[in-house]
């Protein structure tokens, strides 16, 4: 049986990967995430709580795990990309740092590095292929070049190191448990919108900027 540290996994997506986990009979489970784990998350898990951004802390969480998949980071809505973009560097860089780090000293068998569809910020072609990562001009907002920066150094530790890798896009993912901020924009867009609708006095239309026919792809 493998034994598989899934990072922020008390976030929207790190739940739904781990319970997707603990449906398959071949999978334990470790979540490392500093939020409380909800209820069934401690019954069914092993629950690692500490700073990741800390290499020794990184490695009590993967000792005697075979798979990582990396979700830890800070996330949100574009006015928190542009609220907190220092922090939002400094953070998810010393994130997968440390636990990449310390997936090559323990030598996992895959490490997964969840990244986003921020990557493609400001490309000029749509559909955009994953194989045109290399050629769409590098993201400008913090978290963007913080997730593609991550990308790079998951593929130095593959060259390098030969670590295992997989990396996963998710465009606008949303999904139970998140919740709106009071200020618009720090939380992702669905909740916001959610919000926005829920608060309209009954029957008034919901306003449209622009001309109503963008598109958005989510998750």
């Amino acid at each position: 049986m493998s034994r598989v540290l899934v990072t922020g996994g008390a976030g929207t997506i790190g739940a739904a990967v781990v319970r997707r986990l603990l449906r398959d009979p071949r999978f334990e489970v470790r979540v490392s995430d500093q939020r409380d784990a909800p209820d069934w998350m401690r019954e069914g898990c092993e629950i690692h709580r500490g700073d990741l951004r800390d290499r020794d802390e990184a490695k009590r969480a993967l000792v005697g795990c075979s798979h990582v998949i990396h979700l830890a980071a800070i996330v949100g809505g574009i006015g928190n990309f542009h609220k907190l973009p220092y922090t939002l560097t400094d953070v998810n860089s010393s994130l997968y740092n440390s636990v990449m780090g310390a997936a090559i000293e323990i030598g996992v068998d895959r490490f997964t590095y969840v990244s986003s569809s921020m990557v493609f910020e400001n490309s000029t072609v749509f559909p955009t292929a994953e194989k045109d990562v290399d050629r769409v001009p590098v993201p400008t907002s913090a978290y963007g070049f913080s997730k593609l920066t991550g990308e790079i150094q998951i593929k130095a530790a593959h060259v390098e190191h030969g670590l295992p890798y997989t990396i996963v896009r998710p465009f606008n993912a949303y999904g139970p448990g998140e919740v709106p901020e009071d200020e618009p924009g720090i939380a992702h867009m669905v909740p916001d919108v959610i919000k926005k609708v829920l608060a309209l006095p009954q029957g008034a239309p919901l306003p449209i900027f622009g001309q109503g026919d963008q598109t958005r792809t989510l998750t």
